[in-house]
């Protein structure tokens, strides 16, 4: 092979790899990825790490991102198609937020579908977003029913409440059928003292929380103590 044709054919070779080479990063690209995320106004305790669940009559805030080559896409014109079990709610171009008032007579999940029409192309995202009841939970310092004859903070944990202001609502409770004396400045506990309690006594609990806005809203929790 001479010296010419011997740089012709390694001129060949190299455009061939950087052809390749530029063919192999364009197929390794990822799709754009359409991320959806919600979040409820739905009331929980302070520093519940978790995610709230929506009740009946919350507002959902769902948001939505383009991720284009793991960067968010520009989506200011794009159209985007949101419907909520089927029931339109928002088309316009840029949409990407929507709030949501949970119907009163909701249960079980809420279907949440979107369409992003991005450079020519439609994409869909769907999830689903549970609906719970309002829950009310005696906690009590200990893993089970059983405590020691001492004096003990009881707490009222609130989940899923329809609420803004906690202290809107009416609490009564009530220790082995009796009501607590005195007006303590946090309704949410009660210190209970068992400590002149022998071993194996029962230790009722009892609460009740409505809502003054809507009298129809009650709410009860029952715990049994037992001390060892």
């Amino acid at each position: 092979m001479t010296e010419k044709n011997f740089k012709k054919s390694a001129l060949a070779l190299l455009l061939f790899s950087s052809f390749y080479f530029l063919a192999s990063s364009s197929s390794a690209q990822t799709a754009p990825e359409l991320i959806v995320t919600w979040k409820s106004n739905a009331y929980a305790p302070a520093g519940y790490q978790g995610k709230v669940t929506p009740t009946q009559g919350s507002a959902i805030t769902v948001s939505a991102e383009l991720l284009d080559a793991s960067k968010p896409a520009d989506l200011s014109r794009s159209l985007m198609v949101w419907r909520v079990d089927t029931e339109l709610i928002a088309r316009a171009r840029g949409a990407k937020t929507i709030t949501y008032k949970v119907p009163d007579d909701a249960s079980g999940e809420l279907t949440v579908d979107l369409s992003v029409t991005y450079q020519g192309v439609e994409r869909t995202a769907v999830i689903t977003i549970p609906v719970a009841n309002p829950e009310v939970v005696i906690n009590v310092p200990s893993l089970t029913n059983t405590v020691s004859a001492s004096v003990h903070l009881i707490k009222a944990l609130l989940y899923s409440f329809n609420i803004k202001n906690p202290n809107d609502l009416t609490i009564e409770w009530l220790v082995n059928d009796i009501a607590p004396e005195g007006s303590p400045a946090d309704p949410f506990s009660l210190e209970i003292n068992t400590s002149i309690l022998p071993p194996g006594q029962f230790v009722r609990l009892n609460l009740v929380i409505q809502n003054p806005d809507n009298p129809t809203q009650i709410f009860s929790q029952n715990r049994q103590l037992i001390i060892q």
